[in-house]
């Protein structure tokens, strides 16, 4: 340990490149019948006798292993009130035309100047998770973890369990690799990481499947006791990340959040006068004698509202709901919002598998809601590398495809 640590200490001062400490280890070092041997992976010592002989000869090698660690800590310490100053009502929301990669952003940025034990991480894409705005302004807040996701994930759940707010983001499709360790998290329970995949679903056009987070809801929603949330404008994501915030200082919070934010700036759907409740769920269109309720959100939303306006020109009247809190939902919540409609339609930009069509039909089916038609359109196919709008169309996630497949079910099912 002496050896590791001087050489860690030399290579910290004396240098400002990467460099690694590579150690031959034994597995079950110091116990005489443990070391080096094969077959003892997970499994604990089955006598008395055996425990005694590992206690005593680990014994033996007692020595201290305290060590002067001198290195630069930010100030905190763990009673979270000290470090927070805010008055929810004197945040300010951009209402611009912004993806909502930008405005996720902007809001946390925003949260910064009153949270002081709030740190930002990212994995070498600021410039576009748009956190860049945060270490502009709070640069000893904000820890560039580089490529590397799996570091990032470790270093936030510490980092929350040491008593800061924790605020990570990278493309969404790149958190795949770092599953593994949110995983772990929660079986640690740590009080509050806010994730942030940015870049989601087919929308991000040219960049290709590569980069599409197309399987992110499945993976942070099959979490136990997370939190998913899909805005899909400017103004309901800051006023979802400042919710969220608020209800963990307020006690009512904890755990792994997931945001969901997409690469295309959209119009506005919402005015700054709209509030937004965990669980619920936004019903944005609606009249007395609806037809078909179509269930979205995110960029497909906004697609939705462009077939919603030419169904209507041929007197066919859509329900449309935003489904931005796909988990938690509540249930009873949804099944009002769907009242006297016997048709759901869900588009979304999400693999079909484990996303929010799946979400909805097991509330349905588990309530026993009568229906005459439900139907998931979603990726169920490679995605290409092209442009957004051809991909929208591919995936029939566009205008035309919605109005052609909301026509379609009701002339079968009329």
């Amino acid at each position: 340990v002496d050896l590791a640590y001087n050489k860690f200490k030399e290579n910290f001062i004396n240098s400002n490149k990467p460099f690694a400490i590579i150690a031959k280890t034994f597995k079950g070092k110091g116990i005489s019948f443990l070391q080096d041997k094969e077959n003892w992976h997970g499994k604990p010592l089955q006598t008395l006798e055996e425990l005694t002989k590992a206690i005593n000869e680990l014994e033996i090698q007692q020595e201290d292993l305290s060590l002067p660690v001198k290195f630069g800590r930010y100030n905190f310490n763990n009673n979270l009130s000290s470090h927070v100053n805010i008055d929810f009502n004197v945040l300010k929301v951009d209402d611009r035309e912004l993806s909502t990669r930008q405005a996720i952003a902007i809001a946390i940025t925003e949260v910064g100047k009153y949270i002081k034990n709030l740190v930002v991480l990212d994995a070498d894409v600021k410039n576009s998770t748009y956190t860049e705005y945060f270490e502009k302004n709070y640069p000893d807040r904000f820890i560039q973890c580089h490529i590397a996701e799996q570091v990032m994930a470790g270093a936030a759940l510490g980092l929350s369990k040491n008593g800061f707010i924790v605020y990570a983001s990278t493309f969404g499709a790149f958190l795949t690799r770092a599953f593994d360790f949110i995983r772990m998290m929660m079986y640690s329970k740590p009080p509050l990481v806010i994730f942030v995949g940015t870049h989601a679903g087919v929308s991000i056009g040219e960049d290709g499947p590569s980069q599409m987070a197309i399987e992110d809801i499945s993976m942070f929603s099959s979490l136990i006791e997370s939190t998913v949330i899909y805005p899909s404008d400017s103004i309901s994501s800051q006023k979802l990340l400042y919710k969220v915030i608020k209800e963990h200082l307020e006690g009512k919070l904890y755990g792994i959040v997931y945001f969901r934010a997409s690469r295309p700036s959209t119009k506005n759907i919402y005015n700054l006068s709209d509030d937004f409740e965990l669980g619920k769920v936004k019903v944005i269109r609606k009249s007395n004698k609806d037809d078909i309720a179509i269930l979205s959100n995110g960029v497909p939303l906004h697609e939705v509202l462009k077939a919603y306006d030419l169904l209507k020109k041929e007197n066919i009247n859509a329900r449309v709901i935003d489904v931005y809190s796909i988990k938690p939902i509540d249930s009873e919540f949804l099944l009002e919002s769907l009242s006297g409609i016997n048709k759901v339609i869900v588009f979304e930009e999400h693999s079909v598998y484990g996303g929010l069509g799946q979400i909805v039909s097991s509330i349905l089916l588990k309530n026993n809601y009568k229906l005459d038609f439900f139907d998931i359109i979603g990726i169920d196919k490679i995605p290409l590398s092209a442009p957004s709008s051809d991909l929208l169309k591919y995936h029939s996630m566009d205008c035309n495809s919605i109005y052609q497949k909301v026509k379609d079910a009701l002339w079968k099912y009329h």
